[in-house]
């Protein structure tokens, strides 16, 4: 049967159709077909042929995820042609550990930076064709002479959409004795705008003590952030009064440095530095 001697909106059983492909996408005009015109469970899987449907038979351009753009740095998102709607996942900075001075045969701890807080949003951008990105810096490690606070990491935003505030820095101190530990914790940056929005956590504080001849000092642990967790990494870690350790710089978007540790006035021992922020955007048509 000939498609022109077929009315409109007309059935076709599929017996009258014969099976040997006579009926081809080349026989059928544009837009002939449309959910429109077909009707509820018109077409059920057992009616296909192995391989009828395959996604080489599917054209090109069909709706669902079609790119994405990630930013580390601040700049512009230009919208790609056929985008329609964006997921956005924004993230500020990490925030800086605390640094640890013990100023005789004891042992100090620094507090650790707080993870920066996320959004998540999903944008109609239809008739939107850029957007400004600002991606907050992770703190650098506290390192000044006496007790000192940090002020906290950069905040990330999505143009007016949504924003993340960074993670506070930790506390660090300079004391003497056994035990000395900086308080508080660096607390984590809040969320604004988004479809869902995630306050990143608090640090930690460190843990210190001893006696005569031997000493232990554990740096706070960085604060975690949607992005993850630099626990099994972000410790400063200092054992048997010979050494001081650094505080450890986070590792992945968000997340807030460990505070420093140190034994034995052995020197000062800076605190970790946060992780930047980041923008992250997935194009759908």
């Amino acid at each position: 049967m000939a498609l022109d001697k077929i009315g409109t909106n007309g059935l076709v059983a599929s017996a009258i159709i014969p099976p040997d492909g006579s009926i081809s996408t080349a026989k059928i005009a544009d837009d002939a077909i449309t959910s429109a015109k077909i009707g509820p469970a018109a077409v059920d899987t057992t009616a296909l042929g192995s391989n009828a449907v395959t996604n080489a038979k599917i054209a090109a351009g069909a709706a669902g995820l079609q790119s994405v753009q990630v930013f580390t740095s601040s700049g512009t998102w230009t919208k790609p042609s056929g985008i329609k709607l964006v997921k956005v996942i924004v993230t500020g900075g990490g925030g800086g550990g605390g640094r640890a001075n013990g100023t005789d045969a004891g042992s100090a701890t620094g507090a650790s930076g707080g993870g920066g807080a996320t959004a998540i949003k999903i944008i109609d951008v239809t008739s939107v064709t850029s957007v400004s990105v600002t991606v907050g810096a992770g703190q650098a490690g506290g390192n000044n002479a006496g007790i000192n606070s940090q002020t906290g990491a950069g905040t990330s935003s999505f143009g007016s959409y949504c924003s993340s505030t960074g993670g506070g820095g930790g506390y660090g101190i300079s004391t003497s004795g056994y035990g000395g530990h900086a308080t508080p914790a660096g607390a984590g940056g809040t969320a604004s705008g988004g479809d869902l929005n995630l306050s990143g956590c608090q640090g930690q504080i460190g843990v210190a003590g001893g006696t005569t001849g031997v000493n232990i000092a554990l740096g706070g642990a960085g604060g975690s952030s949607f992005w993850g967790s630099n626990t099994p990494n972000n410790r400063g870690d200092t054992a048997y009064d010979t050494v001081d350790d650094l505080g450890t710089p986070a590792e992945t978007y968000g997340i807030g440095g460990s505070g420093g540790a140190e034994v034995n006035d052995q020197g000062l021992s800076t605190g970790g530095a946060g992780f930047g922020g980041v923008v992250y955007v997935e194009e759908y048509a």
